[in-house]
């Protein structure tokens, strides 16, 4: 299963994600935030990236609704991952238009990113 939810009612909301990302897999995702959010609690969300293969070419992902209107309630974002993907998901998260941190860490750094989202 390319993203599966390890910690869905924790702080951080912990989700790993692998192979190749699916529009309906991200659909499915947000709606776990979503749940977090009508429950007005804040959270942060650990992204942990492994054998992540890109995002799927047969989707279209030009129109993916971040719900920047939810942003206040979510603290931090941190993406666990290779380096070649930092700059590709932070673009696709929207790191520098949102209104909380997105940091990237290597998969070695692990527990730094839980640090810094405690």
């Amino acid at each position: 299963m390319p993203v599966q939810v390890l910690e869905p009612t924790g702080n951080p909301i912990t989700v790993k994600i692998s192979g190749l990302l699916r529009r309906e897999e991200f659909t499915r995702l947000q709606g776990l935030f979503l749940e977090a959010v009508r429950h007005k609690r804040k959270f942060s969300l650990l992204l942990v990236l492994e054998n992540f293969e890109g995002w799927s070419e047969k989707d279209d992902w030009n129109s993916v609704p971040f719900h920047l209107e939810y942003d206040q309630q979510v603290e931090k974002v941190a993406v666990v991952g290779d380096a070649k993907w930092e700059d590709l998901f932070g673009a696709f998260l929207g790191k520098g238009m949102r209104g909380m941190p997105i940091r990237h860490f290597l998969p070695a750094r692990l527990e730094e990113a839980r640090a810094w989202l405690a």
